[in-house]
């Protein structure tokens, strides 16, 4: 192969392609960032974002025909302010006016000691045991209703002579209301088709909502006294299944717009049933009063990011505060003299060191005195055809007022040592 050959193939190669450029790595690690904060941010809330099955369930979550979830959207529909209560700590940092607690079963009783009940707080008692459905989604089968004595038991902490009683039968019952709660009721005199209603008898419940013709003695919904704690006895009244009857619903929803101050909101509380809200440290960080804490943090890394990637050059070395060493000695002392404003007392010290340096390197006698070496080298200069003499410079340098004559005179001195010397430095 000839050189031109070769020439050739050099000039006509293909130059080595870049594989990703800037932009794309700067953009592929924004994602990557942006991906692992909401991977971070989702995995801290994700017990409360995961679909659960709310199947067979007795909470305002719930479309099964035990569940809340109508009464829930229908108090939403009524530009009523509701919500679902995940954490007790909430009743303390929350403005509630009412809270509903429906008791999933008998044997949840002892759970209530997690409420204080300071604030009105409806207590729907459970009925039915229930089971899921296989012919039918959301379905929900009755099964038995519970024991009397088990709701009793559950409920004995606040009315220690409350009992149950229950109709047998899918019948058409009319309720009695109390003198206060008549005029905030829609239609007192209405006709409600309930199976096996379930009625309270205590001598300490105040009736407000009770069977008609019971004189009171078959409470549906009473007060305890001297306390914010009603309870509501049968959960068809205001559940998913008794809301088919359109006087049903204005009842239910009459009872809670009664019983829920002006404006403020309710609160259907999920703890209870599992469904409360676990705090984790993501969780905290992203939520308030830490959340202000957590994006200071966010945006000073992204300051120190930017200030990394926009830095020119290394960083320079921070200098030690005291140097060590000779030339910090000199700069010492020279800074001292500054300080003191005796710069121009220096002119007759720099003028016998260049006597004394300049006479060394000529090689004179150090027996000489200093009138000697200062006429041995004048006459030296002379014979150099060398501008200046070093007596006029010394004679001048005991005559230096500031230090505009002291770094002149410097110069001079210095170009004149150079020139003896021949020495540039």
């Amino acid at each position: 192969m000839k050189a031109a050959d070769i020439q050739t193939v050099e000039k006509t190669h293909s130059p080595v392609s870049v594989a990703f450029k800037p932009l794309t790595v700067l953009m592929l690690c924004i994602i990557g960032l942006m991906s692992f904060g909401a991977f971070l941010s989702l995995s801290g809330f994700q017990g409360d974002l995961e679909k659960k099955d709310y199947t067979a369930r007795s909470h305002a979550l719930s479309k099964s025909p035990n569940g809340f979830a109508g009464i829930f959207r229908l108090m939403r529909t009524e530009d009523e302010t509701v919500g679902t209560l995940r954490s007790t700590e909430d009743m303390w940092s929350k403005d509630v006016g009412l809270l509903i607690v429906t008791l999933p079963s008998p044997y949840s009783g002892e759970k209530l000691g997690r409420f204080d009940f300071s604030d009105r707080t409806i207590l729907v008692l459970p009925k039915w045991r229930t089971r899921i459905s296989r012919k039918k989604k959301n379905g929900v089968i009755k099964l038995l209703h519970y024991s009397a004595e088990s709701i009793e038991d559950a409920v004995k902490g606040y009315a220690s002579d409350l009992k149950i009683s229950r109709k047998t039968g899918n019948d058409s019952v009319m309720f009695d209301l109390s003198e206060g709660a008549q005029e905030y009721f829609s239609y007192p005199d209405a006709s409600h088709q309930i199976d096996s209603i379930q009625t309270l008898s205590s001598g300490a419940l105040e009736p407000i909502v009770s069977l008609a013709g019971s004189d009171g003695k078959a409470v549906i919904f009473g007060k305890l006294p001297e306390t914010n704690l009603f309870i509501l006895s049968d959960p068809d009244l205001i559940n998913n299944a008794g809301l088919k009857q359109y006087e049903s619903a204005a009842t239910a929803f009459d009872i809670l717009t009664y019983m829920a101050p002006q404006g403020e909101p309710i609160l259907f509380d999920l703890t209870l049933h599992g469904l409360g809200s676990n705090q984790n440290l993501v969780k905290t960080m992203l939520t308030p009063p830490f959340l202000a804490a957590t994006l200071c943090l966010l945006a000073t890394g992204l300051m120190l990011a930017w200030r990394a990637f926009t830095r020119f050059g290394e960083p320079q070395v921070r200098a030690r505060v005291y140097a060590s060493g000779k030339q910090a000695l000199a700069d010492n002392s020279a800074d001292m003299i500054r300080l003191a404003g005796r710069e121009q007392n220096m002119a007759p010290g720099y003028a016998a060191l260049i006597r004394k340096l300049t006479a060394a390197a000529l090689g004179l006698p150090k027996t000489l005195s200093e009138d000697q070496a200062t006429e041995s080298l004048d006459r030296m200069a002379k014979r150099s055809k060398i501008d200046g003499a070093l007596s006029d410079m010394t004679h001048k340098s005991n005559y230096t007022t500031n230090v505009s004559e002291l770094m002149a005179l410097a110069r001079q001195l210095h170009k004149w040592r150079q020139e003896m010397t021949h020495d540039s430095k």
